[in-house]
This record gives structure tokens, C-alpha cells and sequence, in this order.
């Protein structure tokens, strides 16, 4: 059974996860965004609803969190929020950008395609919170179940068989996290800065064209970056849920099936990440290719269908 004193760690990461989407909530024009016009009355309220609900919650799960001591229902209702939560709010600025799209511009309005796109405006903030946040639970599971392992243990199958090492050696998992999120990163600010229509000699004379080839490769930049923060973050929770198999599995009475059974379940999420990232970008990158071709060529490309 865990105490107090155990449970205080899970129960502040639960507090900062409702504290950050209801700051994500507020920023902007709400949702992190920035509207093409100024909110309506029913945006607004639309906002405060989602703030409601936020706050809502955080308070049940922190009430479950801080009433219970058994170790898997502590552990698994704080990853449970660490994913809710802003996945909610991803979920509700997902909506809200396909709402503030420009039908001359393809893909939804995460940010404003007219301006250069910094670092910070081209990165998803409520993925960048659920990853951080699940990760912060992995770890302190980890952490909370060491004493609890053998000294040496088998940590991975070789072609000579087991090998056994020191389960701190699973911390080393962190480091695929950490490159993922470095490239990441890495993408965002090499996708940052001017657009080429500002800089390139080449660019369309006429202020008009020059402005809408700006936009149109700001959003190009900003659907890319999201298109790899999303399928490198999905990996990583990939590893994640690996990574707790292999605690599990190390841990007194645990099931033999279970690393079979983990690793299925791994790639079945893997696939899903693909294809999930594939769907949400990688549609509205391609009619941006086709928009941008046209108009090299001097055409008028087409428009996208009329917003519902």
C-alpha cells in the first residue's frame, strides 16, 4: 500500500496537469489559437465550459488519487488524467482550428499562417503536456517499484538468452524519449523564421500573390511539424507502455504471458500512431503541395470545399 507521502508526488502532477490545459484553455483566443477575428460570444463560452469541465475533473481525480492507497489504482488514475486532460483540450482545439480555417488555405488554423511561425506557435502544447505528463508517471512508477525488484534481473532476450543486469539499467530507456523529443524539437526551429516568400528573390512580385505564398508555406511548415510531433510523440508512448511491461514483469508473481501479450499491444499502437498522423496531416500537406504547384505554374489552383 502506498502513504501519504507516496501518493503526494502523483497528486501534485495531477494539480499541474489541470493547472497547464486550463492555462492552454485561456491563451490566445482560447485553445492556444489564433483567431482570424475576434472571438464570438459563443466561442468564449464554449472556452469557459471546457475550463468548467477541466476544473471538474482535476477535482474528482485528485480526490481519487489522494483517498486510495493501492498502488495500481493511484498509479493508474493519475496516468488516466495525465492523458484526459489534454487530450481534451487537444480535442476541443482540434475543432476550433478546422473552425477558423481559411478555405484559400488548406488544413486547420493552428496558427496565424499571415506571420513568421516561431518555435513555440509551430508545437502542439496539449501533446507536449500529455507526453510529458505520462512520462512523469512511467517515472515515478519506475521509481516507486525498484525496492520492490530483484538486484539482478533479465532485462532483455540476446541471442544467447536472458540478460541479466540491474533493473536501473531501464532507465536508459529514457534515452529513445529523449531523442524522439529532440528531433522534434529540431524540426520546429528548422521550420521556423521567415517564409521564402519574404527572403527569396524569386517570390511573387505583387503584394497580393506575395502574402498568400507567405501563408501558404507557413501553414505547409506548421501541418509538417505537427505531422512529426505527433508520430514521434506517439512512438515514444510506444516505449513508454514497453517500458512498463518490462517494470511489470520484473515485479514478484508477475504473469509469463505478459511480454507477448505487451508487445502486441506495442504494435498495435505503433500502427495506430502511424496511421492516425498520416490521416490528420497528411491530406491537407498534399493539397497545400498541389496549391503551391499551381501557382508556380501561374494557375489558379482550386479552393477547398465550403466549411459545414
Amino acid at each position: 500500500m502506498m502513504t501519504f507521502a507516496d501518493r503526494l508526488p502523483l497528486l501534485l502532477l495531477a494539480f499541474g496537469v489541470a493547472v497547464a490545459c486550463d492555462a492552454l484553455l485561456t491563451a490566445g483566443d482560447g485553445f492556444n489559437l489564433d483567431a482570424p477575428r475576434k472571438p464570438s460570444a459563443e466561442e468564449q463560452k464554449g472556452v469557459a465550459q471546457f475550463r468548467v469541465l477541466n476544473g471538474v475533473l482535476a477535482v474528482l481525480w485528485l480526490l481519487a488519487i489522494g483517498t486510495r492507497r493501492r498502488p495500481d489504482f493511484a498509479f493508474g488514475a493519475t496516468l488516466l488524467w495525465a492523458i484526459a486532460g489534454p487530450a481534451m483540450v487537444q480535442a476541443g482545439a482540434a475543432i476550433r482550428a478546422r473552425r477558423y480555417r481559411d478555405e484559400a488555405i488548406p488544413g486547420p488554423r493552428y496558427l496565424n499562417p499571415h506571420q513568421p511561425p516561431t518555435v513555440a506557435a509551430l508545437l502542439g502544447w496539449p501533446l507536449q503536456i500529455l507526453h510529458a505528463s505520462t512520462l512523469a508517471v512511467v517515472c515515478l512508477f519506475f521509481r516507486w517499484t525498484l525496492p520492490h525488484m530483484p538486484s539482478v534481473a533479465p532485462l532483455h532476450w540476446t541471442g544467447d538468452g536472458n540478460a541479466f543486469a540491474s533493473p536501473t539499467k531501464l532507465w536508459w530507456s529514457l534515452s529513445l524519449v529523449a531523442f524522439n523529443l529532440a528531433m522534434i524539437l529540431f524540426s520546429a526551429w528548422a521550420a521556423s523564421g521567415p517564409t521564402y516568400a519574404e527572403d527569396d528573390d524569386d517570390a511573387p512580385s505583387a503584394p497580393e500573390e506575395r502574402a498568400r505564398a507567405s501563408a501558404l508555406d507557413t501553414q505547409r511548415r506548421a501541418l509538417s511539424v505537427r505531422l512529426v510531433e505527433t508520430l514521434l510523440l506517439g512512438l515514444n508512448l510506444v516505449a513508454m507502455a514497453m517500458w512498463v511491461v518490462a517494470i511489470l514483469r520484473l515485479l514478484p508473481g508477475a504473469d509469463a504471458d505478459l511480454a507477448p501479450t505487451g508487445a502486441i499491444a506495442a504494435a498495435a499502437l505503433a500502427a495506430l500512431v502511424l496511421l492516425t498522423s498520416l490521416a490528420l496531416y497528411l491530406p491537407p500537406i498534399l493539397r497545400l503541395r498541389r496549391k503551391t504547384q499551381a501557382r508556380d505554374r501561374g494557375q489558379d489552383p482550386p479552393s477547398d470545399p465550403p466549411k459545414k
